[in-house]
């Protein structure tokens, strides 16, 4: 039996008690049941009593003082219904109906909304819907004008970009303006103190260019060297990966120095991890309108690209590791520039699918490799951090075997071009287990979605499991801070609502009223649209470490930049029209702990454009501090243990015999041992006192 959505009823199969049989101008029918010799149809009736039912529930609002705020409600239920809104508990005069407008609200209003929904056979409350009211900032005409500090990051040193000489990368040489270039961008480094865990341009990028050079590609091969800001603590990526935006212009900005302006040969962008957002980022300087590098010839690889990893702190970085799975980014970091002539996505331990409607990109599972669970929880780190490394790998092998596999080295410019590649739609190719790792199997698209999920939660099982061969539960980790350690805790929230939007100059004309805008460039109007932008100042916490704030951009822009500054100094800024239109963005961690504790001045605009209508809000505002180490100790035998977390990397220990006199640092070198700093004394007489130090 099958219940159609128009209230009547077909069925099929046996009828040997005429169970099949549907009744004739049987219509109306709201439920069936069927089973061995018998069927059911439960038919509405017309006149049913019912009493009020809520079908959907008012919801949280948001608004600046003086605008308005909408609840509505939905119910269903024996006709007439009635409704009698209430505030606070308290009923509202003349409130009767499913929907409740306030109009011009100020601070008083803001409170809990709910209705009583009542006819002659009963009543119903909703759920609280609450209201939430801010005021507006209030800004006079801007007298100060942007300074270029403020508009555009620090230029970078020439020394970050490498060009390759034939045994390394020098920053001295220089590429060739007549040749197809090759970037090379390494990714997230972690490192605990001055100890990096993975290598940067020494590692893969210095391997590719050496089978690049051996198979006498003819090409330009640079790189491009942002270790010094791509280190972060091993449970902090989203550190790293706030810098990539500014790392990407600055390689655009250096690129377009050392190609030159007129440059029109190829350029294939290669990066791994978090490099694949600088690499886009760049790519989108060169195809400004400033620079007009052409799209057409930009081609993107990307090996295992951490988009996952923006504004990725140590909690939300244990939360995926142990119990969540990569999610869409909200963050305005891409992988991909805005245009490009081709891309291909090879996918290992992070990465996910890209663009299942692009005809102009390419996906790979790559499995060899893929961790499982070790009794030595180092091997089952070491296997983490090989298999996110593996595409590089596997790429640099089809360098030397470009026709084994079915993608890899052969779809690149410099082997001859992207013409007959791979196309997306819907299409992925997935690493077959045959030994032969060239071995490719294309594979529906669907598909490769559960195969990823699924590979995520077998990460979570065998971290779990790793945890678990140190005595830990994840439960326990977690609250004694062994995996949180300096974890950002939410600190303050700014409740402001920032809205920039540029305008046209104004002039005098005949034939309008004066001041009033006018096209650009008309009789007697302005030659330059008037930028917006506003200055706030901010006080930030003692123990601040990074604030970020959600923004949205409207109507398209043509070469506006939206720029964020902090004390004169630009710490944001990005390219209007590489930016989504109607979509919320996150500005991701930007790095304040410079500024804790002072008041710092806080500059954004829309800057260096000529469009006229083009806008931004600024919203939610939100400062992260480092929740305090927790310092323990323990007696083991005749020994005294004290241990804290290894993310508390800027503290240091002290130790008194009496707390009347001074502290003094303890210079013994602690041991690591289960994701602690250890020091271990040998107990003796008298008291002993120990703390942990901001250093």
């Amino acid at each position: 039996m099958a219940l159609k959505s128009d209230g009547t009823v077909v069925a099929w199969g046996g009828n040997g008690s005429g169970e099949s049989t549907v009744p004739a101008n049987l219509t109306g029918v709201i439920a069936i049941a069927a089973g061995y010799r018998y069927s059911l149809a439960i038919v509405a009736t017309p006149n049913l009593i019912q009493a009020p039912f809520i079908t959907d529930q008012p919801v949280n609002q948001t608004a600046q003082v003086g605008a308005s705020a909408i609840f509505t409600v939905a119910a269903t239920g024996t006709q007439p219904l009635s409704y009698q809104w209430q505030f606070n508990g308290k009923l509202i005069a003349g409130a009767n109906s499913p929907t409740l407008t306030l109009d011009f609200v100020s601070a008083a209003n803001s409170g809990s909304y709910s209705v009583v929904v009542s006819n002659p056979y009963g009543s119903t409350t909703s759920a609280t819907a609450v209201l939430t009211t801010s005021i507006p900032i209030e800004f006079g005409a801007a007298t100060l004008s942007p300074t270029v500090d403020e508009t555009t990051p620090s230029v970078a040193g020439a020394s970050q970009l490498k060009t390759w000489t034939g045994s390394e990368f020098s920053s001295t040489a220089t590429p060739n303006r007549n040749l197809e270039t090759v970037v090379l961008t390494h990714g997230w480094i972690p490192a605990i103190g001055p100890l990096p865990l993975t290598g940067g341009i020494d590692g893969w990028p210095t391997d590719m260019a050496k089978a690049l050079n051996s198979q006498q590609i003819n090409v330009n091969i640079v790189a491009w060297d942002w270790g010094t800001v791509a280190e972060s603590f091993p449970c902090s990526p989203g550190t790293a990966a706030g810098h990539t935006p500014s790392q990407g212009q600055q390689l655009g900005a250096a690129l377009y120095v050392a190609l030159g302006t007129s440059y029109s040969h190829p350029v294939h962008f290669i990066g791994h991890s978090l490099g694949t957002l600088v690499n886009a980022a760049a790519a989108n300087y060169l195809h400004g309108p400033s620079q007009g590098y052409d799209s057409g010839k930009t081609q993107m690889t990307l090996f295992d690209y951490a988009e996952i990893a923006t504004g990725l702190g140590c909690i939300g970085f244990f939360d995926m590791v142990f119990f969540s799975s990569p999610s869409g980014s909200q963050t305005y970091y891409q992988p991909l520039p805005q245009q490009f002539a081709w891309a291909d996505n090879y996918i290992s331990l992070v990465g996910t699918l890209h663009c299942p409607a692009a005809a102009n990109a390419a996906n790979v599972i790559l499995s060899v490799g893929i961790p499982t669970f070790e009794l030595n929880p180092v091997s089952f780190v070491g296997d983490v951090e090989s298999f996110h490394a593996y595409p590089t790998e596997w790429y640099e092998d089809t360098i030397a075997n470009p026709g084994e596999s079915a993608m890899g080295f052969r779809w690149s410019f410099e082997d001859g071009g992207i013409t007959g590649c791979p196309t997306c739609g819907g299409t992925v190719y997935l690493q077959a287990q045959t030994g032969d790792e060239f071995d490719l199997n294309q594979i529906y698209w669907g598909d490769a979605e559960s195969l990823l999920s699924e590979r995520f939660q077998s990460y979570h099982s065998f971290a779990q499991e790793e945890l678990a061969m140190l005595g830990i539960g994840v439960d326990t980790a977690v609250a004694s801070g062994l995996v949180t350690g300096t974890a950002y805790a939410a600190a303050t929230a700014w409740n402001f609502v920032l809205n920039l939007r540029t305008s046209f100059q104004s002039g005098s004309s005949q034939g309008r009223s004066p001041g009033k805008p006018v096209p650009l460039g008309g009789p007697n109007g302005g030659t330059s649209t008037i930028p917006a932008y506003a200055r706030i100042a901010l006080t930030f916490p003692a123990n601040a470490l990074s604030m970020s704030f959600d923004f949205i951009v409207q109507n398209d822009g043509e070469n506006e930049t939206f720029a964020v500054a902090l004390d004169g100094t630009n710490v944001l800024s990005t390219s209007v029209a590489a930016l989504e239109t109607n979509v919320d963005l996150n500005s991701g961690p930007i790095d304040v702990s410079s500024y804790a504790g002072e008041t710092v001045e806080f500059f954004a605009g829309l800057v260096g454009g000529t469009s006229t209508n083009v806008s931004v809000t600024v919203t939610n505002f939100v400062v992260y501090n480092a929740s305090q180490p927790l310092l323990q100790s323990q007696a083991v035998d005749t020994n005294f243990v004290v241990s804290w977390p290894i993310s508390a990397q800027d503290f240091g220990l002290e130790a008194t015999d009496n707390l009347t006199n001074c502290w003094n640092a303890v210079t013994d070198s602690p041991a690591i041992v289960n994701f602690q700093y250890t020091i271990t004394n040998q107990i003796s007489g008298g008291s002993r006192f120990y703390r942990l130090r901001k250093e």
